[in-house]
């Protein structure tokens, strides 16, 4: 209140307290009289009790409490004032003008200092008046949530706001009309989701393992870049064009690009970061890809666990994960079994890693679950996986005039790429892109690579095909002697190898069970963790193999070509020569189906007007009517077949 208030009202002093950031409401409700103020000001890093009362312990402990008389000095001048200790000297007052400002916006002197450890369990603990840079966002998936200024100051640059232009899920919007969502709005929700896990942890055992405000800062923001690195289309980029130019997919890792484009980042834009937090934000974005564990010590000791928020190596278990399922499930309009607020909540470090409760582990489990059937159901769907070569194909051929190549490897360039490329493509005007402009033709008028077929290879077959992949020369050359006139070629088959897994490999490559790599505990007060077996979970749910793979077929002719259904036909009969040779016979998900051949019409199948045809429709009821009815014989593989129809 205003000083004029208060001498009208006959207060002769007011105590003034504030609890730092978001404390207790109970602490926040420090009274004296008919004024209810709050203040809390740090001496020699010790703080008020939530009670508001002075009490000789904390004098001890170097405590202070001011109580101020009315407001008549400038509250900036506290900034100028020398650090004080006990219960010691009186504090500056503060204007009258001052106190009209928003909570947000009152002057630097009078803001709260950082109090951990004081607050309720569900406060956060940064500063509240750095409102004024930070920025709301209104998220779909995670509702309202606040993005601190730092990240504020990376996230309003060029080279972050390139993921605005960068599809989450590459091509899978050609199939999902919703699936438009991008990495932009991916990287904002697992930074919001770092956030309130790692303040979770912070809250309930930041005090034991050390933690402080910059171990907060480094998760949030490796949260926030972790997807920096990510080429055109996601992982078309490097899984699809790459190689398709030839180029070792292992050799670009888009956390590495990451890592890169921070860096130039934060030195183009003047993003003011100490070199320390750096640092450690980049190791967090590559401790998925890095090993971090040497002679059983985390490299980074005690607090190792908070490498394991964002990017968790050890068993996958973290929140990019998290998001992405959400984010995937819902704009694709697709159900999860997870319930992700309970694994954030129902964890605490133990022995320096991150654990969970025991009454988890179907959760748990539900997770990786749900992963693999996103796999299955649209990341891999037999439409988008058509269009994703067909894109690769484009950016191959287009790489001779748009340099595409060039810029992988450097930072400078690599984050201009983006999926308007194609774009490019299509309105360029250069007779070099006339095969690229050809295929971006066939996807918009929808003339994709025909799926012939595809097969799960059985456990017994699943350790040849882990070294070995299935390559069109493999199929071309188990063509029939019968369909040597469809001249079937390299360039006409496309083969999928895919692998869907529950994401954790052992050292030989092979997929394992990630759970047995997830410590548990009983209850809140233990200081011990405990494996789970498979076994004494679930008998029902849990598979007996964690790795499926599948070698699916594509015919790349254009079906507006004359030969498109013969070659079709003929990789479809190599596609079962090849299974039954090495010992798959009826492994395929389907039966290749019988195309129509030839639709011939006869002078016997046309009825005359008023007539009845010569077969009448299911039921033996002869057709009758004014118009002339077709009945056509259709050639099925040696049947024949009647179809009946109108002319």
């Amino acid at each position: 209140a205003p000083p004029s208030a208060c001498a009208a009202a006959g207060d002769a002093c007011v105590a003034r307290a504030r609890v730092c950031g978001r404390g207790s409401a109970r602490g926040r409700r420090i009274s004296t009289g008919r004024r209810t103020t709050e203040l809390l000001r740090e001496a020699q890093g010790a703080y008020l009790r939530p009670s508001g009362r002075l009490q000789e312990p904390l004098v001890a402990a170097g405590v202070l409490c001011t109580l101020l008389p009315c407001p008549s000095v400038s509250a900036r001048a506290m900034s100028q004032q020398p650090a004080l200790s006990g219960a010691e000297g009186n504090g500056p007052t503060c204007s009258e003008g001052d106190f009209d400002l928003p909570l947000s916006q009152q002057p630097g002197a009078m803001r709260t200092p950082y109090a951990p450890h004081v607050a309720g369990r569900n406060s956060r603990y940064e500063d509240p008046y750095s409102m004024q840079k930070a920025k709301h966002f209104n998220d779909p998936v995670h509702g309202m949530f606040r993005v601190d200024p730092l990240l504020v100051a990376v996230i309003d640059t060029p080279q972050f706001q390139r993921l605005r232009d960068l599809k989450q899920l590459g091509t899978s919007h050609f199939v999902f009309p919703g699936a438009v969502h991008t990495r932009f709005d991916h990287s904002l929700g697992v930074a919001h989701l770092s956030d309130r896990f790692v303040t979770q942890i912070y809250n309930t055992q930041g005090r034991a393992l050390g933690m402080d405000k910059s171990d907060l800062q480094v998760v949030r923001l490796a949260g926030l870049v972790h997807d920096l690195g990510h080429g055109p289309f996601s992982h078309v980029f490097d899984n699809e064009f790459l190689p398709a130019v030839n180029f070792n997919p292992k050799d670009f890792v888009h956390e590495e690009m990451s890592c890169s484009i921070l860096e130039h980042l934060i030195d183009e834009n003047n993003v003011e970061i100490d070199q320390d937090m750096m640092r450690r934000v980049k190791e967090v974005v590559m401790s998925s890809e890095v090993e971090m564990v040497v002679n059983g010590q985390h490299k980074w000791g005690e607090k190792g666990f908070l490498c394991e928020f964002v990017a968790n190596g050890r068993n996958s278990i973290d929140v990019d994960k998290f998001d992405y399922i959400m984010r995937d499930c819902y704009y694709c309009g697709v159900k999860a079994s997870c319930d992700f607020s309970r694994l954030m909540e129902m964890s605490k470090v133990v022995g320096g890693e991150m654990c969970w409760k025991a009454s988890e582990v179907d959760n748990i489990y539900d997770l990786f679950h749900t992963r693999a059937s996103l796999h299955k159901r649209i990341y891999t769907h037999k439409k988008a996986k058509a269009i994703e070569f067909m894109v690769a194909d484009a950016l191959a051929a287009a790489n001779s005039v748009l340099k595409i190549t060039d810029q992988v490897f450097d930072p400078k360039e690599f984050w201009k790429l983006d999926d308007t490329i194609l774009r490019q493509i299509e309105q360029r005007d250069d007779p070099l892109l006339a095969d690229a402009k050809q295929l971006m033709h066939r996807i918009r008028t929808r003339d994709l690579y025909t799926h012939i077929n595809e097969v799960v290879i059985p456990p017994s077959h699943l350790e040849h095909f882990l070294t070995h992949k299935v390559t069109a020369a493999d199929l071309v050359n188990y063509v029939p002697a019968e369909y040597k006139d469809a001249r079937l070629n390299l360039s006409d088959v496309r083969v999928s190898n895919m692998k869907i897994n529950y994401c954790k490999k052992d050292a030989s490559g092979r997929s394992i069970n990630p759970v047995n790599n997830v410590h548990f505990f009983a209850e809140w007060d233990d200081e011990e963790s405990f494996l789970i077996p498979k076994e004494k979970v679930s008998a029902l749910k849990i598979p007996s193999q964690f790795e499926e793979r599948r070698v699916r077929v594509y015919c790349q002719t254009s079906r507006k070509d004359a030969s498109h259904a013969r070659k079709c036909q003929a990789l479809a009969k190599a596609f079962e020569a090849y299974q039954e040779h090495n010992g798959m016979k009826d492994q395929q998900e389907h039966k290749t189906p019988q195309k129509i051949y030839k639709r011939r019409r006869t002078d016997e199948s046309v009825a005359a007007l008023g007539e009845q045809t010569p077969q009448g429709p299911v039921g033996g009821t002869p057709f009758q009517g004014d118009r002339q009815r077709v009945v056509g014989q259709l050639h099925f593989g040696g049947q024949t077949g009647i179809a009946r129809g109108m002319r």
